[in-house]
């Protein structure tokens, strides 16, 4: 056998041990998926200073190890920026929310990094703004997440529309 084999015959079976033995393989790039369904967009009035929340969205971590969730950022968004993100427990009864009282409600920072659990499921709760009295839109949230076998990203399905203060989403005037 030559040393060229057999240096590659050893590389082969150094991958395949590391992935049985969960040092390797596949990264973590689906390890955290929405539970969303596609297509979906869902409209709030602004308050007086632009601000509205979303508690629409809801994360799952699929794989059986912590992930820790770092960074988050709207999906195309238009005319709108990110004020604040959790994650909540889904039984938190103010996680799924829309609209209401920003102060109250609202996230007020991005709250990242977040542990998720293996088999964790948590709701997105964004808060947006707008300039005071325009409107504006994102296609939805990407999350950034890492764990023990690599990295991957997260986009929630559920896309955000911001109508202006005292405006009723879905009016045609």
């Amino acid at each position: 056998m030559t040393r060229r084999r057999l240096i590659i015959i050893t590389a082969a079976a150094l991958a395949a041990a590391a992935v049985q033995a969960g040092c390797a393989g596949p990264a973590l790039s689906g390890a955290v998926v929405t539970l969303d369904e596609a297509g979906s967009t869902v409209c709030s009035p602004a308050d007086a200073d632009g601000r509205t929340v979303f508690g629409i969205s809801a994360i799952q971590n699929v794989s059986s190890s912590a992930v820790e969730i770092g960074d988050a950022a709207l999906v195309d968004p238009g005319g709108m920026e990110l004020l604040g993100l959790e994650l909540r427990a889904t039984d938190d009864p103010d996680a799924y929310i829309v609209g209401f009282d920003y102060d109250r409600f609202g996230p007020s920072a991005v709250a990242l990094p977040h542990q998720m659990a293996g088999g964790e499921t948590a709701v997105t709760l964004v808060g947006v703004r707008v300039a005071p009295g325009a409107s504006g839109s994102a296609d939805g949230v990407t999350l950034s997440f890492r764990g023990n076998g690599g990295g991957g990203a997260v986009e929630t399905r559920i896309a955000m529309q911001v109508v202006p203060a005292g405006e009723v989403c879905g009016s045609t005037d």
